[in-house]
């Protein structure tokens, strides 16, 4: 009885060649895509960094998280640790925030230690309104920053506050 044979038969070494080859091949596509994902990723993002930088300074100042040209920060003021009840529907949550504050000079600085008092009341105040749902995402955060250095802003009479900044910030 005759065999049907491949006329060309592959020796184990040829199919050995062919897989290396194959696989060779497909790791040098999977390298071009990393590294054209790593230039895209590069390239965007010091696109975003020379957008920031061409930002005019009033936009700058806004955002609470540039500090200018020079590179100024005013005085500080740490405050102690607050902790306040926040509304929820379903059950009591409770948010610790620590709280440091950019006073615009140094008159402010001693005016702020002066009304201690007031300003920890107008922050517990204005952080006891809010609710979990307003306070989850980075959005509220910022609002509440703004709502904070107005309200803040309103008991001082003749300092300012420039910035505001949560070191910390849990809601349980």
């Amino acid at each position: 009885m005759a065999r049907n044979q491949d006329p060309t038969p592959e020796t184990k070494t040829q199919k050995d060649w062919k897989f290396i080859l194959i696989i060779s091949l497909l790791v040098f596509l999977l390298l071009m895509a990393v590294g054209a994902g790593a230039y895209y990723i590069g390239s965007t993002s010091s696109a975003e960094t020379k957008d920031q930088t061409d930002e005019p300074e009033e936009e700058k100042k806004s955002s609470g998280f540039s500090f200018g040209s020079d590179n100024y920060l005013g005085p500080l003021v740490e405050l102690e640790d607050f902790v306040v009840n926040i509304t929820d529907d379903k059950q009591t949550r409770y948010l610790k925030v620590a709280i440091t504050m950019e006073a615009a000079n140094k008159k402010t600085k001693n005016e702020v230690d002066n009304r201690l008092p007031q300003l920890r009341d107008a922050i517990i105040f204005q952080i006891s309104g809010k609710t979990h749902h307003e306070l989850r995402d980075l959005q509220g955060k910022k609002q509440l920053q703004a709502e904070l250095i107005k309200s803040l802003n309103e008991v001082l009479n003749e300092g300012r506050i420039e910035r505001l900044f949560f070191t910390e910030f849990v809601v349980q």
